[in-house]
């Protein structure tokens, strides 16, 4: 099994994140000879509390990401609108080799600007790793 530990800063759980179109559009690009967009390098704040993963606009802008519908959701200001996207999400220590926790075809919302994190990670995909959080050691520790 493979494992990525990091520091809590604060009393947040902070992973570096790549951010890219979704693994079938991908492969459709290059089935068709079409140029891919490269992975966006962000920064991801693990959120048990959320049971969707949010990315940031400029991100899915910048992937040139298709929105497929919009979705209300509760936070913790009321009720949002958002658009809904597919993408994949890697999880990885940036100053390290591989390896990276990836998903591969996530539908994601769309995270609102101004937020200090360009991607949140939520149970959706939190549910297919083990999170493990030393509180008196000030790690984290993701096992997939």
């Amino acid at each position: 099994m493979a494992q990525l530990t990091f520091s809590i800063q604060g009393t947040d759980l902070v992973a570096d994140a790549r951010v890219n179109l979704d693994a079938p559009t991908l492969l459709k690009h290059s089935t068709t000879g079409q140029p891919a967009p490269h992975s966006i390098p962000a920064r991801a704040l693990i959120d048990t509390g959320s049971d969707v993963s949010l990315v940031s606009g400029w991100i899915l802008q910048q992937l040139g990401a298709q929105r497929l519908f919009h979705r209300n959701t509760q936070g913790m200001g009321g009720t949002v609108s958002a658009g809904v996207f597919r993408v994949s999400i890697s999880i990885l220590d940036a100053s390290r080799p591989p390896p990276w926790f990836t998903r591969p075809d996530v539908c994601v919302m769309e995270l609102s600007a101004g937020l200090p994190f360009d991607v949140i990670i939520g149970m959706d995909v939190l549910l297919e790793c083990r999170l493990l959080v030393d509180g008196p050691n000030r790690t984290f520790t993701i096992d997939f």
